[in-house]
């Protein structure tokens, strides 16, 4: 992003003399002018739907509606109760409330107290609110990872 820096002091020519060249206004200046000021407003994000294309950083945001995250890191807070999707999330931090998570293949949620693994659509396994967890497959304890 770049902002923009006035290229040409119009009001210095006031006070040239008249008849001095340097007084007259040219055609280029304005121009150099105006192609600084559109390079500038150009290369920053609309105000009403931006779009962003590359990195993003942010020091606080408050949000609203829905937020698509590539990669993320950091901590969530507040009221996730409707986020659905933290694809490939890096550091998913703290989610309140959040009911259903996903990425491209795995999906975990809640419903009537369990929480379910899924992939693919198909439920892997199963925790209960007594800590039981149970799986489709085998489940293999100290294997590493």
């Amino acid at each position: 992003m770049s902002n923009y820096a006035k290229i040409t002091d119009f009001a210095i020519k006031d006070s040239l003399a008249t008849g001095n060249p340097a007084k007259a206004v040219r055609g280029e200046e304005h121009d150099a002018e105006y192609n600084a000021i559109a390079t500038a407003i150009s290369s920053k994000a609309d105000t009403n739907s931006p779009s962003f294309v590359g990195p993003v950083s942010f020091q606080s945001a408050n949000c609203s509606g829905t937020i698509t995250a590539v990669t993320f890191s950091g901590a969530l807070s507040g009221n996730a109760s409707t986020a659905t999707s933290a694809n490939s999330a890096s550091t998913a931090g703290t989610a309140t409330n959040a009911t259903n998570l996903q990425t491209t293949n795995w999906r975990v949620f809640e419903s009537g107290g369990y929480l379910y693994f899924q992939y693919a659509g198909v439920t892997k396994a199963r925790l209960d609110p007594t800590g039981y967890f149970n799986a489709n497959g085998d489940v293999i304890a100290f294997s590493g990872v």
